[in-house]
């Protein structure tokens, strides 16, 4: 990086949309119990509508972006644990009505009730639902700046600990190694106090 380079974080803009949605669609291992039936590009089309709802999990506001200059390297969706029910049930209540026939949104309300009794975070967690960086920045230390922000913003925001769910045991490494610890050993539910 040069010195005219310029590193900042900032909440996510609405003219962040297209790349959000871009990064944030890669995170998702099974994005049709995030955001409905349908192909990629239905799914993409439904989340940068979900992006412009306030509210809601998904509106851009919630997104932390790291950029080097203006150019976006890397994302973290990150939501207060108090709002983290709310504001999912807005967005899936969202979903719902964009299904296409009944079989869908009978499916998706089912999806909803069955994470409205989930503990995906407590009220006293602040929550790292997602994050990721773009590819050809991968490597380079960027995740840590943008989680070190999120901790940050936690302990702003009067939070005594972030949790996450961590998709695999290669990501439970990496975050253990920023010191995240396990909730129990088979959990890939992972909290660090700030």
């Amino acid at each position: 990086m040069d010195s005219e380079s310029k590193l900042k974080i900032t909440n996510g803009k609405e003219d962040d949309i297209e790349e959000l949605t871009n990064l944030l669609y890669k995170t998702e291992d099974y994005p049709e119990d995030e955001w409905g039936r349908g192909e990629r590009n239905e799914l993409i089309v439904r989340l940068k509508k979900l992006m412009k709802r306030g509210g809601t999990r998904f509106y851009y506001d919630n997104f932390r972006v790291l950029r080097l200059d203006e150019e976006i390297i890397g994302i973290a969706l990150s939501i207060e644990g108090k709002k983290l029910k709310m504001k999912t049930f807005l967005a899936d209540l969202f979903v719902i009505k964009m299904q296409k026939n009944l079989k869908e949104k009978i499916r998706f309300v089912f999806l909803t009730l069955v994470y409205l009794l989930d503990f995906e975070c407590f009220f006293n967690e602040y929550y790292l639902s997602n994050i990721i960086i773009n590819e050809k920045f991968r490597g380079k230390g960027y995740s840590e700046i943008l989680i070190e922000d999120v901790l940050k913003t936690a302990k702003e925001k009067g939070y005594l600990k972030v949790s996450l769910r961590a998709n695999n045991e290669n990501l439970v490494r990496f975050y253990e190694r920023l010191g995240f610890k396990r909730v129990n050993s088979k959990s890939k539910k992972l909290i660090k106090k700030v």
